[in-house]
């Protein structure tokens, strides 16, 4: 909604700033009262126009950071899991199913740690949580 506002606020600043001085010079001429209207007017239509523009670059900025750390997020947290999943796979294979499961949690934990140390630092992931998505990967 404030997007549609601001896209329309800039829409008419912007028809008073370049289209309004063009039809008052073709309908007027250069002494008619809507020409001194438009001159006394001009400065704050362009101080307005600014403005507009300034809050659309500013909600634009903050929407699309807001974008980027979200998609950055969900970048780690596959990784993570994938890694964890990875993790418990290789743990098997190591140790045999009949392994203990603390041993292959551990394990797990261990290789995810290695992999993908930045999402568990971005995403501030402690031991006790990777243990618990790492139990959930092997079942149980």
């Amino acid at each position: 909604m404030r997007l549609l506002f601001m896209i329309f606020t800039l829409a008419v600043a912007t028809f008073f700033a370049f289209v309004f001085p063009a039809l008052a010079a073709e309908l007027g001429g250069s002494n008619s009262v809507l020409s001194g209207i438009l001159t006394a007017v001009m400065p704050h239509v362009l101080e307005l126009t600014s403005l507009a523009v300034t809050a659309l670059v500013a909600w634009l900025a903050a929407w699309l950071k807001l974008k980027f750390k979200i998609d950055i997020e969900a970048r780690h947290r596959e990784a993570l899991h994938s890694a964890l999943m990875t993790g418990v796979r290789l743990a098997l294979a190591r140790y045999g199913v009949t392994a203990k499961r603390e041993v292959v949690l551990g394990a797990a934990v261990d290789y995810a740690r290695e992999a993908v140390p930045d999402a568990i630092k971005s995403l501030r992931v402690d031991g006790g949580k990777l243990g618990e998505i790492a139990l959930s990967k092997l079942g149980g």
